[in-house]
């Protein structure tokens, strides 16, 4: 309690007031200055901070001056005034360029909010999840059809860009701006994903299938192999990758010849030529890829971890190549590592042509579940190779993610004692944010889940939660004079059922129960017809008269939701039911 007071009195409310957009408020540390405060606002509206004042009491408020210092308090209203900059139309243009932004923003998160909503096909509204990444850290900038770099140069490759072509795995829309410095990668995952299965069919058809290990040249462990040409065979030298500069995690990178140092095969090569490579940072130019400190947070969501690969020795037995792992939170849980493991064992039986035993099918049936195979999987040619599937693969049904590139983040933050002034790009402020129903639910800071990967799978599911109604009361059976039963009806259930789960699943996180009762009574009216009472609330009690047949009491969530029919007519039929809600929580 003494550290939330402190906390309060450190910080204050203000209320944000301009004529581009709704009021909205912000919190602030009172001992930050008024340049910090614009800053703020700035983001807030996605507009330059240099191209507005701020108003209160009719007066500016100055730019080096400590908030404490000025007349706000908890609670004050401040104004966003536009700079004339030399007169009205130079105002009006300013004016004009912040709408354009904005709705510049909304375009873009509008075409990932229509890519959520699965509400006419599986009937589910799946939570999209942004990852803020700022442009510094982003390996290519995904261009629009107009601009982007493959749309120049169709000579080359006249598929180079299809913007009719579906993204079912694209990490971005294509609306970012293209940025000319760093180049850029494929527009669509599965674009880039086709052009990278052409580099790696060409090696293993010119190349890998006619390489070939003694077992001597196996024991010695010097990379040594015998290259089957059309006129020769000839002694290589396999160059192994550091890392990620390989055609797999420490892979083939390039084939020497022993008896020339003549580069046979240059992975590098290859992949510059297909467009491909970052020279810049010597990795894959992958959609979604960053560099930085949340680069294998980002490979978590989109690609996969613990790439693991295995290739058949001269005996036909696999043998582990390399497994893609890492030190500290984002490295593979032991359940990880033993699904992982699994996979092989089962796959090197059946590479010795042994049929599986019934308790090895279910256990495949487990392990398909966390487990796919990787890019370069290739049983035909002795190269196997399997992942753990992306954070977007694993929650498909429920969550879509999507990686939103700005050149700023918010820069301020209370708890770090950071400053805009000190952090004006606001690096170590990354975000991952929640989105339902075109509308900001909750957001998770990226250095809380490179802490602890559970943090954010616990998150989604808050936000992703199973609706299942609790029925208490559905009516009453055939009355003692020989009347027919007032239970309502299944179809009516269902109805009311659905729509109570969509109005919570609309209302997260706050819940507010009256909101959830006004939209509940709206939507039951408009599709079951007037006249609808709804109760909302964790613990109340009631007495009603309702019609027959169209009285509901139950639980789902937190909430109970009673529910009755009740027309003007007083000549129509009613039943009494009295009753109390007591919601857990």
């Amino acid at each position: 309690a003494v550290v939330f007071a402190e906390f309060h009195r450190k910080t204050m409310q203000l209320f944000i007031k301009s004529g581009m957009s709704n009021t909205f408020p912000i919190v602030i540390d009172n001992a930050l200055k008024v340049i910090d405060l614009r800053e703020k606002i700035g983001l807030s509206l996605n507009i330059q901070n240099n191209v507005f004042n701020l108003l209160y009491g009719g007066k500016v408020l100055e730019n080096k001056t400590i908030l404490q210092e000025t007349p706000l308090s908890n609670g004050s209203s401040i104004y966003v005034s536009f700079k004339l900059l030399g007169g009205a139309a130079a105002r009006a243009k300013a004016e004009a360029e912040a709408r354009a932004q904005m709705e510049e923003a909304a375009k873009e998160f509008q075409s990932w909010f229509v890519e959520a909503d699965q509400t006419e096909t599986t009937g589910v509204m799946r939570l999209l999840c942004v990852s803020m990444t700022l442009e510094k850290d982003k390996v290519a900038i995904q261009g629009s059809p107009e601009s982007w770099n493959g749309r120049k140069n169709l000579e080359d490759d006249p598929e180079g860009f299809n913007p009719d072509a579906p993204s079912p795995y694209a990490s971005e829309p294509d609306v970012e701006t293209y940025n000319e410095e760093w180049g850029t990668g494929y527009a669509h995952q599965n674009r880039f994903n086709q052009k990278f299965d052409e580099l790696f069919k060409e090696f293993v058809e010119e190349y890998w299938q006619y390489l070939k290990q003694t077992r001597e040249q196996e024991e010695e462990g010097k990379n040594i192999y015998n290259l089957k040409t059309n006129e020769e065979t000839i002694q290589v030298r396999l160059e192994k990758a550091d890392g990620e500069d390989g055609i797999w995690y420490k892979g083939p990178k390039k084939i020497v010849a022993l008896s020339n140092s003549e580069v046979i095969w240059d992975f590098e090569k290859e992949a510059s030529n297909r467009k491909l490579w970052s020279e810049e940072h010597k990795v894959l130019k992958q959609p979604w890829r960053i560099v930085g400190q949340y680069a294998n947070l980002e490979r978590w969501f989109f690609e996969g971890i613990g790439t693991t690969t295995y290739t058949l020795n001269s005996q036909n037995q696999l043998v582990l190549w390399s497994q893609q792992d890492t030190d500290g939170p984002m490295s593979l849980t032991d359940r990880e590592r033993m699904r992982l493991r699994q996979q092989s064992q089962i796959a090197a039986k059946e590479a010795k042509g042994k049929a599986l035993e019934y308790e090895e099918q279910q256990l495949m049936n487990e392990v398909a579940r966390m487990v796919e195979v990787g890019p370069c999987h290739d049983p035909s040619n002795g190269i196997f190779q399997w992942r753990i599937k992306s954070l977007k693969a694993q929650l498909l049904h429920k969550a879509i993610f999507w990686t939103n590139t700005e050149k700023k983040l918010p820069g301020g933050s209370v708890a770090d004692k950071m400053t805009t002034e000190k952090n004006p790009t606001g690096e170590g402020n990354e975000l991952i944010e929640f989105w339902k129903y075109e509308k900001k639910i909750g957001s998770i800071r990226k250095k809380y889940v490179m802490e602890d990967r559970q943090r954010l799978m616990d998150q989604i599911e808050i936000f992703t939660p199973t609706y299942k109604a609790v029925i208490k009361n559905e009516g009453s059976g055939p009355s003692d004079d020989g009347g027919g039963d007032h239970y309502m009806t299944m179809e009516n259930q269902r109805k009311i059922t659905n729509i109570v789960a969509l109005a919570l699943d609309m209302h997260m996180p706050d819940y507010d129960e009256d909101r959830i009762a006004c939209f509940i009574k709206t939507l039951l009216e408009r599709r079951i017809g007037p006249t609808w009472h709804v109760l909302v609330g964790r613990s109340f009690g009631f007495s009603i008269q309702c019609e027959a047949r169209h009285f509901l009491h139950l639980y789902m969530q937190h909430l109970g939701v009673v529910i009755w029919k009740s027309e003007p007519d007083p000549n129509a039929g009613k039943k009494k039911i009295e009753g109390g809600v007591q919601a857990e929580g």
